[in-house]
C-alpha cells in the first residue's frame, strides 16, 4: 500500500474542502488548559528554539533484525504489549532460513529477570503487518493473541507455540481481547468494507459480527470503501472497545445522488475523516462517532488558520480509558491559511474526547519546517511514501487517565538544518524519535524532547503499548518502547536499493514526573486468578502464575489424573497481588496433571503437560 502523493492530496483533500471551512474563534492567550468552558491560545512559533538531543541510540536490540521498513500503515498497530514482561509481534524479512523474500510475524518475550529474549515464527511463513493484544482480565489473563495477513490468520499462544486458525479474507487485521471476547477486524474484504468478527471461544470458529458501514453515512463519514486499516483499543479493565481509522472519500460518487452533497458543510467529494465506533459495555451496543474531518480551518483550537489532512494514510492512533476517555493522535499534515505565511504545517495533533477538541502538542520549530513535505517522495522519485512530516504518533494512558505519553518519528536535525544522505542520485533524510507527556489527562504538556537520536541511525516507527507501566519500586510510569533502527534511509520495499538488515530496538523509558493516587491495572488485582503454566509442554521445569484479591491462606497442589496429590508447592498465608512459582517434575513420568489453587473459598485449577 502506497500513500498518496502529496501534490495529489492537496488538490483532491483541501482544496474543495478549504472553501467551506469555518474558523474557530480563540479569544484567549494563557496556557493551553483542556476545560469545557474555555478555548485555547494559538500556537506560538519561536525558530530559534533548539531541543535537547541524546548522542546515542537508546535501548537494546531484540534479537530479530529486518530489511522491510515499514513497521505499519494507516493506524499505528500494536506491535508491543506490556504482561509480566514485554511482548511483541514484530513484521520481520528475511527470518531463520526461510526465502529472503517472505515476511514473517516473529513473537518475542522478553525474560523480565534476565533480560533474555526468544522468539517464535507466530504462522511459519508469510504473513504481513502484525497486531498483538494480552488478555487482562477473567479465567483467560494472559492470553496472548497475534494476527497477520496474507492470509488473515489469528494466533494463540500456548505457552509453546501458536494456534493458528484463519479467520476471514483480505487484509491489516487487527486484535483486541475483550473478557471472553476476541474482537478482530480486517480491512480489504472486496471493496474494503470493514467487518468485526467475534471469536468463539473454540479459537477456531468466527462470527461477522458486523460492517463499520452500517454507521455511514452518519454519524461518521464512509462516502467509499476507502479506510486502508482498521484498528482495535480497549480498556483496562475491558469494558471498552473503540474501533478506529480514517475513512476516505470518493469523487466519483458524490454526484451520483447516492449520498448526501454534504458532509457538515463539506463537500462528499475526496474529504476524509477520523472515524471511531464505541462500545461502553463489552460490544452489547456500539455507537459510531466522527471525531474529526479533513481540510476545516480551524477544526484545531490551537491553530485556528490551519487545515489538518485526515487522509487515509492519515497515521492515527487511539488509547481509551475505564471511564471511556478516549486519547487519540493524528499525523497533523496540512495547510496553514494565515497570510502571508501560507505554507505546509506539520503539527502532532492530539484529541480528548472529554473536551471534544483537538490541539497540537508538536515543537512549532519542527511544524513549520518545509522539508517534511519532501521526505514523502524523496526516496523515490514519483512514488510518494507512507511518511510525511512528523509521523505515526503514538499514544499510551494510565488507567486513570493522568498521565498521556506520545512518541513519534521526524526528521533528524543539526543546527537546525535536516540531515541528509545519498545514494549518488536521491537525497534520503535520516529521522529520530521524538516524544512528550502529560500528567493533568492532556490538559498541558511538558516540552517536546528528542528520545533517541544517534547521528548515524535512523530512528523510526517507535511506538508503545496503549497503557502506561507504573513501577511501584520507582514510583514511576514507564512507556515500553519498540522501534526500528535504520541504519540506511531510504532503502525500503519500493526502493530498488541493497536491503540492510536493521535492528529492531526495546526501550523503557521512565518518565520522570513522580505520580499520585496510583491505580494501575497492571499492578492491581481486581480478582483470583490462575494462569497456564508456562512453558507447556515443558521438561522438566514450569512457572505458574496466580493472583490473589485479598491476604489468605493459600495452597497450591499438583494431581495426577487419578486425583493423587504428586507435590505441594505452597501452604502459606499470603499477601493480595501477584505471585509466581517454579514447578520442578524431574521426579515425574511423562503426562497429563491437574494443578489445583485454592485460595479462601476460591478454588481455580488447570492442566499441565510433562513431556520427557
Amino acid at each position: 500500500m502506497l500513500k498518496r502523493n502529496v501534490t495529489l492530496v492537496l488538490l483532491l483533500l483541501l482544496v474543495p474542502c478549504f472553501l467551506l471551512g469555518q474558523a474557530k474563534k480563540v479569544t484567549q492567550t494563557h496556557t493551553v488548559i483542556i476545560t469545557d468552558q474555555q478555548d485555547f491560545a494559538p500556537q506560538v512559533y519561536n525558530k530559534s528554539v533548539k531541543l535537547p538531543k541524546p548522542t546515542a541510540v537508546v535501548g537494546e536490540q531484540i534479537g530479530v533484525t529486518t530489511n522491510y521498513d515499514y513497521f505499519t500503515n494507516c493506524i499505528t498497530r500494536d506491535q508491543i504489549v506490556y504482561w509480566q514482561g514485554v511482548k511483541f509481534a514484530n513484521m520481520v524479512k528475511p527470518y531463520g532460513t526461510a526465502a529472503a523474500t517472505v515476511r514473517h510475524i516473529v513473537y518475542t518475550e522478553r525474560d523480565s529477570s534476565t533480560g533474555v529474549y526468544t522468539h517464535a515464527d507466530v504462522f511459519g511463513g508469510q504473513a504481513g503487518f502484525g497486531d498483538i493484544d494480552v488478555e487482562r482480565v477473567g479465567a483467560n489473563a494472559g492470553q496472548v493473541g497475534v494476527v497477520g495477513h496474507t492470509p488473515n490468520r489469528l494466533g494463540l499462544w500456548d505457552g509453546s507455540a501458536f494456534q493458528v486458525a484463519t479467520f476471514a479474507p483480505g487484509d491489516d487485521p487487527s486484535i483486541q481481547f475483550g473478557n471472553t471476547n476476541i474482537w478482530l477486524s480486517t480491512s480489504g474484504n472486496g471493496g474494503r468494507d470493514q467487518y468485526q468478527f467475534y471469536k468463539s471461544p473454540d479459537g477456531v470458529s468466527f462470527t461477522d459480527w458486523d460492517s463499520i458501514s452500517v454507521f455511514s453515512p452518519s454519524p461518521i463519514f464512509w462516502a467509499a470503501n476507502g479506510s486502508t486499516e482498521l484498528g482495535i483499543s480497549k480498556s483496562p479493565d475491558e469494558t471498552q472497545v473503540v474501533y478506529y481509522s480514517t475513512a476516505a472519500g470518493d469523487p466519483t460518487r458524490a454526484t451520483t445522488g447516492n449520498l448526501r452533497d454534504a458532509f457538515d458543510g463539506v463537500p462528499l467529494d475526496s474529504c476524509d475523516n477520523f472515524f471511531t465506533v464505541t462500545s461502553t459495555n463489552s460490544g452489547t451496543s456500539w455507537t459510531g462517532n466522527k471525531i474529526e474531518i479533513d481540510g476545516v480551518k480551524g477544526s484545531i483550537t490551537t491553530l485556528p488558520h490551519f487545515a489538518p489532512v485526515m487522509s487515509a494514510f492519515g497515521q492515527v492512533d487511539l488509547a481509551v480509558t475505564n471511564t471511556g476517555v478516549i486519547h487519540a493522535v493524528a499525523n497533523g499534515f496540512g495547510y496553514n491559511f494565515n497570510p502571508p505565511d501560507t505554507t505546509y504545517l506539520f503539527p502532532v495533533l492530539y484529541y480528548n474526547s472529554g473536551t471534544g477538541k483537538w490541539i497540537s502538542i508538536s515543537d512549532p520549530t519542527l511544524d513549520t519546517n518545509q522539508i517534511l513535505n519532501q521526505t514523502a517522495t524523496a526516496t523515490v522519485p514519483g512514488v510518494a511514501q507512507n511518511r510525511v512530516g512528523q509521523a505515526y504518533p503514538s499514544v499510551a494512558v494510565s488507567e486513570d487517565g493522568k498521565f498521556v505519553y506520545v512518541c513519534w518519528t521526524s526528521v533528524q536535525f543539526t543546527n537546525g538544518k535536516p540531515d541528509t544522505a545519498t545514494d549518488g542520485t536521491v537525497i534520503n533524510y535520516w529521522s529520530d524519535l521524538y516524544h512528550t507527556w502529560s500528567t493533568d489527562g492532556g490538559a498541558t504538556w511538558k516540552p517536546v524532547s528528542i528520545l533517541s537520536g544517534d547521528k548515524k541511525t535512523s530512528e523510526s516507527w517507535g511506538h508503545t503499548p496503549q497503557y502506561l507501566r507504573y513501577d511501584a519500586t520507582q514510583n514511576r510510569y514507564i512507556a515500553d518502547i519498540v522501534y526500528l533502527a535504520d541504519l540506511a534511509p531510504g532503502v525500503n520495499p519500493n526502493s530498488t536499493g541493497v536491503a540492510t538488515d536493521n535492528p529492531i530496538m526495546y526501550y523503557a523509558f521512565t518518565i520522570p514526573d513522580v505520580p499520585t493516587g496510583v491505580n494501575d491495572p497492571i499492578q492491581t488485582v481486581r480478582s483470583f486468578n490462575l494462569s497456564q503454566n508456562y512453558p507447556n509442554p515443558f521438561n522438566p521445569s514450569t512457572k505458574i502464575d496466580y493472583s490473589l484479591s485479598a491476604k489468605s491462606n493459600v495452597s497450591l497442589k499438583i494431581y495426577d489424573m487419578l486425583g493423587r496429590e504428586v507435590a505441594n508447592l505452597v501452604n502459606a498465608t499470603q499477601e493480595a497481588g501477584n505471585h509466581s512459582i517454579n514447578f520442578n517434575a524431574s521426579k515425574l513420568a511423562s503426562g497429563m496433571y491437574v494443578y489445583t489453587l485454592r485460595s479462601g473459598n476460591n478454588v481455580m485449577s488447570k492442566k499441565l503437560m510433562l513431556l520427557k
